[in-house]
């Protein structure tokens, strides 16, 4: 599968949210509609409001649920062809696709396609636009280069995200030349038993600096903890290594978090901790943190609280920055809610809510 996009939500939104302004020159309140899919078994994994305010279908009653279930395209075997060649690398873009309202009713789209990976899951992102089948020519030539943009936009994106990895693993490979030098020095008989043990010395720490690099830059892309021990012991260990690797002091509270929690709502909690602290650590100047995870009969909830200097949440939500909107947005997709409380010089508390209901 050569052809995936390997992308996180994060960079999803932040594609769409440029071509959005496009969308809405063009066709006037029709902004984009996004859904991605499992490309295993078609299932929806997630579907933007617009999705829902067009077929009437609601985010809750989709997600989990395939489109032929649900009743939801006209000519199904479209899609299951078009699925096929997205697999085989092929592309699938500016299709004309026949949707069928909660209603009963039948709309005309014109969508792309792309197959992605979306944290660790291969899926297929759909992009489409509702143009009906009165539309002129020239509104069709727009949609079809909005959209091709789009799909250009996400190829950029992940193709950035590939350049940053390859630059993490060269500085890791110039560290192990480095590395490897040294101890070809060492094989010279040395001038006295201390400097062979300061020689050793250096190699064993240039050793652990690397493997800490290497953790890191994998918890980034995937946490085998929160796979294999649950969120409780995952959100432990990632506190515990960020606050050796930050010199920092993170308190970390867990109280009544079930081991066995659904894998979306524990990874969609890990991710917006690993946003919220690293926004801490980076822009807070606070040198102590405190984390608190809790269980509720109906809720878990997560709070991050820093004593640093403070920012004006409403200006960060609507800045350049996609960090809490990126977190608001995960929570959102499972019913969960977002607040924020802060003030300048008076440190910053993020909440986050996510409901233990299907």
């Amino acid at each position: 599968m050569n052809s995936v996009r390997r992308l996180t939500r994060k960079q999803i939104l932040e594609v769409l949210k440029s071509a959005e302004g496009q969308f809405v020159e063009v066709f006037g309140a029709s902004p984009l509609v996004v859904t991605i899919t499992s490309a295993k078994d078609d299932r929806y994994i997630e579907v933007n409001e617009t999705f829902e305010r067009m077929t009437g279908w609601r985010r809750y009653e989709v997600l989990g649920r395939t489109p032929y279930d649900l009743g939801i395209l006209v000519d199904p075997g479209q899609r299951a062809d078009v699925v096929k060649r997205l697999l085989s690398g092929a592309t699938a873009r500016n299709i004309d696709v026949r949707v069928r309202m909660r209603n009963g009713d039948k709309r005309t789209g014109l969508g792309s396609l792309e197959l992605i990976e979306l944290e660790g899951e291969p899926c297929v992102l759909s992009v489409a636009v509702h143009v009906t089948d009165s539309i002129d020519v020239t509104g069709r030539m727009l949609a079809e280069d909005a959209l091709s943009k789009v799909i250009q936009g996400l190829i950029e994106t992940q193709e950035e995200e590939r350049a940053s990895i390859a630059r993490e693993l060269h500085r890791y490979i110039d560290a192990l030349a480095v590395l490897a030098i040294s101890l070809g020095r060492g094989q010279n008989p040395p001038a006295s038993l201390t400097k062979a043990w300061e020689t050793i010395g250096n190699a064993r720490q240039q050793v652990e600096d690397i493997v800490s690099d290497v953790w890191t830059l994998l918890h980034t892309l995937h946490s085998a903890k929160l796979d294999y021990l649950g969120l409780a012991a995952a959100t432990a260990g990632f506190c515990k290594e960020l606050s050796e690797r930050q010199n920092v002091k993170i308190d970390f509270h867990c109280e009544s978090i079930p081991k066995e929690l659904p894998k979306n709502i524990a990874l969609c909690l890990y991710r917006v901790l690993q946003e919220a602290l690293q926004n801490a650590t980076k822009h807070s100047g606070s040198r102590v943190l405190e984390v608190s995870l809790h269980g509720e009969p109906n809720e878990i909830q997560l709070t991050v609280r820093d004593w640093g200097v403070g920012f004006d949440p409403t200006m960060a939500v609507n800045g350049p920055g996609l960090g809490l909107v990126s977190m608001n947005e995960r929570l959102k997709l499972f019913g969960g809610k977002l607040s924020i409380e802060s003030q300048t010089k008076q440190g910053a508390t993020i909440h986050a809510r996510v409901p233990l209901k299907t």
